[in-house]
């Protein structure tokens, strides 16, 4: 769980404080809503690599210039023999990721592939949707408006660890990319009549230049209770194919054991896929309706735990 970065005597500040309302449909089969997942049309615009160890200060242009590449070296799907090991740990490799998320990189892309970014409603990284879909846990977001486009930057601080064993699998999955940094797609899509583009880091490219996404558990599926958000990441990317590594349970010295895929549409069904859709399109309406020019607004839930005494 992330550290929430803005606490309540900040919110306490700000001038206005409205509340989004959202309207969880139930019969998410009706007509109007089960349009949204075919109404999406995720379209690649472009890719960049972003160096493990980026700037701090998401404002600072230059430094974001020298350490976005553009277009990005893709990181291609090699696929592993069965019974390998899973590469090695390297000492001392943990990436602190900056406390105030920054869209350069996706502005430095945008602007190298000459995608005019006045034409979209809303821009953002794809955390930041699936942040405010899932709304399951803290979170703070920056929010303006230039022009017609609403743009969103998330408040966000945590640890990166190239040493689990996600990242050891992905190590193994493609071989040839030996950099350094992040692989990110720019992504178009359409949520609904809302123009949208945003960032996705993304995994690794089949030979057909097709993303897909990478997976490793010590279980023989996917964990169940993460489905909807496994689904919603692969969506919002135009994903397709989950590739799902199954490991030993030896965490000193992990196998792989074998490889399984996953179609990404049928991780959950239509009436849960397009109740993610509603509420993400309902959230990012009221932005887009009530954000004003020369403003800085701040979108946050805030999660009540309940601790069960025994």
């Amino acid at each position: 769980m992330s550290s929430l970065l803005i606490d309540d005597e900040t919110f306490a500040r700000c001038h206005i404080l409205s509340e989004v309302v959202v309207d969880d449909i139930q019969d998410s089969n009706i007509v109007g809503v089960d349009k949204l997942s075919n109404a999406y049309l995720a379209k690649c615009r472009g890719s960049f690599n972003l160096k493990w160890d980026h700037p701090h200060d998401p404002t600072n242009i230059k430094a974001y210039e020298e350490c976005t590449t553009v277009p990005g070296i893709i990181p291609y799907y090699w696929r592993p023999k069965g019974n390998e090991a899973l590469p090695p740990e390297t000492q001392n490799v943990v990436i602190r990721q900056p406390s105030y998320v920054s869209i350069l990189p996706l502005l430095i892309s945008a602007r190298h592939y000459k995608v005019d970014i006045q034409k979209y409603d809303i821009i953002s990284e794809r955390n930041s949707f699936r942040k405010i879909t899932m709304n399951n846990e803290d979170y703070v977001i920056s929010v303006q408006k230039f022009g017609n486009t609403v743009f969103l930057r998330r408040h966000d601080e945590r640890p990166d660890t190239m040493n689990d064993v996600g990242h050891r699998f992905e190590q193994l999955c493609k071989p040839g990319y030996n950099i350094n940094a992040f692989y990110y797609q720019l992504i178009e899509g359409n949520v609904d009549n809302l123009r949208t583009l945003i960032s996705g880091e993304t995994d690794a490219i089949l030979e057909n230049e097709h993303p897909i996404e990478l997976k490793c558990s010590e279980y023989d599926d996917i964990y169940w209770k993460y489905l909807d958000q496994h689904w919603l990441q692969t969506f919002l990317s135009g994903v397709d194919v989950i590739v799902f590594g199954k490991r030993s349970r030896n965490d000193t010295d992990p196998q792989l054991d074998y490889i399984k895929y996953f179609l990404s549409m049928d991780l959950i069904g239509e009436p849960e896929k397009n109740r993610i859709l509603q509420r993400l399109r309902q959230v990012l309406q009221f932005l887009k309706d009530h954000v004003k020019k020369d403003k800085v607004y701040l979108l946050s839930s805030r999660i009540c735990y309940v601790r069960h005494l025994t």
